[in-house]
């Protein structure tokens, strides 16, 4: 007997029901999927997923650190980045975001990373930290305005 490699799988889809798998009420996730869209959009969706230090990145990064840098990948993300810069109290990270690894650190006034998909913002410097002026002042064009403090 010969056959085409639809009654192939007509006979998972028997076998399924069979089983009584995959055959059940359909759930409608339309409400759930859109907020969890628009929480994506507004940069508020948190995935929970943990940020690590790799092992040259140079740093000893605090947990609220971590935590701020995990909320970014999460942006990075959403957004389909694979590598992020992350600008964190006076300092540039490089973060693969993929496997939520810190991978290099510099400072901010002296960073020079390329190959990343997205630049963010880890919120707030804390107090000891210098400032991002330089980072900004550096990034903005010759002979542009220049940034007020």
């Amino acid at each position: 007997m010969t056959g085409t490699p639809l009654d192939l799988l007509s006979l998972v889809g028997l076998g399924s029901r069979l089983l009584g798998v995959g055959g059940g009420e359909k759930v409608d996730a339309s409400g759930d999927f859109g907020k969890a869209l628009e929480a994506a959009k507004d940069g508020r969706l948190e995935t929970g997923r943990a940020v690590v230090s790799g092992p040259e990145l140079g740093v000893d990064l605090s947990a609220d650190q971590l935590q701020r840098l995990s909320h970014a990948a999460d942006m990075a993300e959403a957004q389909g980045a694979k590598t992020a810069a992350v600008l964190m109290d006076g300092m540039v990270i490089r973060l693969d975001v993929e496997s939520r690894t810190a991978m290099k650190s510099s400072p901010a006034e002296s960073a020079l990373m390329g190959d990343v998909d997205v630049v963010l913002s880890a919120g707030p410097t804390s107090e000891s930290a210098p400032a991002s002026d330089a980072l900004l002042r550096r990034l903005a064009p010759a002979g542009g305005p220049e940034i007020q403090n």
